[in-house]
């Protein structure tokens, strides 16, 4: 059987993950979503015992020029693995706010100008807690990430094990058979070794765009403060590692075509970059 991987908390270094883990980090998305639907307990579809309160999980979408694949992706999320869809259009200039605002059940918010990813996810994440998330998992808009995974990823938060998890495109292979270009491939290889030295950590990936966070998680680190572009991911990271909050990994599907609005090779350069800036501060505060 593969094993997830988990680091932090009391834990020096990584370790093999609690068998819990491995239960939900690499059961099948469908027998994942069919536990979900009998486990009983709580609110009925999550992990929960009745005698807990109900946690809410709360998914948001950053999305820019999204009009072919938000509707797709908002129907591909299991019923039951979310209590609420916040999407953040980040000006865009097709469809996607006049698609995205005649979806039911869908909450929208519309940046006016193109603030950067890393601002969608400060609105997203602020208007979660706002709404009381007691976890919030990002689902982006484009389809990259297959959504029927989200109860995968939220689960080692609501059970306890996690208060950040990590979908990794690498846990299970070479993404490059699915379709990953190669440059992108390179470029995240190299980056994940620089930042395994600044971190002080080893993941399988750290740029993967399918993640979980916990609400402690998000009240800890300063998000507010991070970068309005891409790099936001990366030190929201360092700030988990800097309180000591345990992130966990589990192995992601993932594909790409055409339909899918993923970094050019130049916006791919620029995220690189915008990476590489925030890698030196971050080693020089951990000496």
């Amino acid at each position: 059987m593969l094993e997830g991987r988990v680091w932090g908390g009391e834990r020096d270094g990584w370790s093999r993950t609690p068998p819990r883990i491995l239960l939900v980090g690499f059961l099948r998305c469908d027998d994942v979503h069919q536990y979900f639907l009998n486990a009983g307990r709580g609110w009925g579809r999550g992990l929960v015992p009745a005698t807990i309160a109900p946690m809410k999980v709360i998914a948001v979408m950053p999305a820019f020029n999204s009009e072919r694949t938000v509707q797709k992706t908002f129907d591909a999320i299991p019923k039951g693995a979310v209590q609420e869809v916040i999407l953040v259009n980040n000006a865009s200039t097709d469809r996607t706010r006049e698609i995205a605002e005649r979806i039911p059940g869908l909450t929208v918010i519309n940046h006016e100008r193109n603030r950067g990813y890393g601002a969608s996810q400060k609105t997203g994440y602020r208007t979660a807690l706002n709404h009381g998330a007691d976890a919030v998992v990002m689902i982006h808009s484009d389809f990259q990430y297959d959504p029927k995974v989200a109860p995968e990823i939220v689960a080692p938060i609501l059970e306890g094990h996690a208060d950040m998890v990590l979908g990794s495109r690498f846990l299970n292979g070479d993404p490059r058979k699915a379709g990953m270009h190669w440059w992108r491939y390179l470029g995240n290889r190299f980056l994940s070794i620089l930042q395994t030295w600044a971190f002080g950590i080893k993941l399988s990936e750290f740029h993967t765009g399918y993640r979980a966070y916990s609400r402690a998680l998000l009240n800890a680190v300063p998000f507010e403060s991070f970068s309005n572009d891409f790099a936001f991911d990366s030190q929201i990271i360092a700030h988990a590692v800097r309180h000591h909050l345990k992130i966990v990994e589990i192995p992601i599907p993932t594909s790409y075509h055409d339909e899918r609005s993923s970094l050019s090779f130049f916006g791919s350069v620029k995220f690189g970059l915008q990476t590489l800036v925030t890698l030196l501060p971050i080693r020089t505060k951990k000496q």
